[in-house]
């Protein structure tokens, strides 16, 4: 496999045209430009950060500059741990972790953050060896089931209770 492989690459490189001396041109280097003379400069301000503020955390732009106001890690080295971090936008996370039976890291917490309208969303979980599990208003939820789809699960029950199997 490898030889006819090797056969067909070749053919192909072989098969390429290559250019007529009249389609090659010569590439010149440009000549540099003269210097023009040195003139002294003008002192400019640096840019300032913009002020920041806990009051309006929505209105920072994607280059604005996000501060820090906590962040508190903990490790005890034995699987126990604990962070909390706030920013100056609005973010929030707190987490609490333990080791889990089967070697996981079991985590509780919260984190929360500013929606564009100015309200606060929150989000609580729980991580552990059924998964992670969040609680939060945000999330949705499935719609409740029409009364003939209840009807039919009912029935159904009763079949089964009942031995009836469908084949």
């Amino acid at each position: 496999m490898l030889f006819p492989t090797l056969i067909c690459l070749l053919s192909l490189a072989a098969a390429v045209p290559l250019p007529t001396d009249a389609e090659i041109e010569a590439v010149e280097p440009e000549a540099p430009a003269p210097e023009a003379p040195a003139e002294p400069e003008a002192r400019v301000a640096a840019p300032q950060p913009p002020a920041l503020s806990k009051t309006s955390p929505v209105k920072k732009g994607p280059q604005d500059v996000v501060a820090i106001l906590r962040d508190d890690r903990q490790d005890d080295g034995d699987g126990n741990f604990n962070y909390a971090f706030e920013a100056d936008n609005g973010i929030n996370v707190a987490v609490i972790g333990t080791p889990g039976a089967a070697g996981q890291s079991n985590m509780e917490g919260s984190f929360s953050f500013v929606l564009p309208d100015g309200t606060i969303a929150e989000v609580r979980f729980i991580a552990n060896e059924n998964g992670f599990q969040p609680q939060s208003d945000l999330l949705p939820t499935p719609h409740p089931l029409p009364a003939h789809a209840l009807e039919q699960i009912r029935f159904a029950e009763e079949q089964r209770a009942l031995g009836v199997v469908e084949d």
